[in-house]
């Protein structure tokens, strides 16, 4: 996973991989402040 500008860009995952994507976000964003989750156009799940 690339953080890139703050934003997460994911290669196409599988459907049991979004948890752990979104884990590793939360942790990402807690350490870092200037990260915004934005779940909607952040994460791209396909």
């Amino acid at each position: 996973m690339d953080v890139n500008g703050g934003r997460f860009y994911a290669r196409p995952l599988r459907d049991n991989d979004a948890p752990a994507l979104a884990q590793a976000a939360n942790s990402v964003a807690s350490l870092s402040p200037r990260v915004t989750q934005t779940p909607s156009s952040g994460f791209r799940i396909r």
